[in-house]
């Protein structure tokens, strides 16, 4: 099998009919099965294609609450894996690197630990919002400011 990897941007509405359809592709396989004799005879079946998303999100919730987020969603360290990629993402978008074994473990969410049992979850990195209120910068409001 190989995998075609891409992105795309685009209305979400078509973007949904895009991936319905190449999920449900049913795409000609061949395949060599052994016989009983010792010989290997040629097959062709039918398979389904396979979409595995790589998304990219952020997460934002309140400064009190980072610790508690990452020890719930990233209880197990996500290793050194993509390593060069999160880098490179990390300077792209201005992120700081966190590291996951000095975080305070005790704060915890109650997140069922099935939501991510078939996600291979990557931490990134973490950035704080600008402070401040929408109109100018006088105030208390807080609000991501770009």
């Amino acid at each position: 099998m190989t995998g075609i990897v891409f992105w795309w941007r685009g209305i979400n509405q078509d973007i949904e009919i895009a991936k319905k359809f190449l999920e449900t592709r049913m795409l000609p396989f061949k395949y060599k099965v052994k016989q009983k004799d010792g010989t290997w005879k040629e097959e062709s079946n039918f398979v389904q294609g396979a979409l595995r998303p790589i998304q990219l999100y952020e997460y934002v919730v309140p400064k009190e609450n980072v610790d508690a987020v990452l020890t719930s969603m990233f209880h197990v360290n996500s290793g050194k894996n993509y390593t060069k990629l999160k880098t490179m993402l990390r300077k792209a978008m201005g992120l700081k690197r966190v590291n996951l074994k000095k975080r305070d473990r005790t704060k915890k969410l109650l997140l069922p630990e099935l939501l991510f049992r078939n996600i291979n979850l990557q931490l990134v990195g973490v950035k704080e919002d600008k402070e401040g209120a929408l109109d100018n910068d006088e105030g208390n409001a807080i609000g991501e400011r770009l």
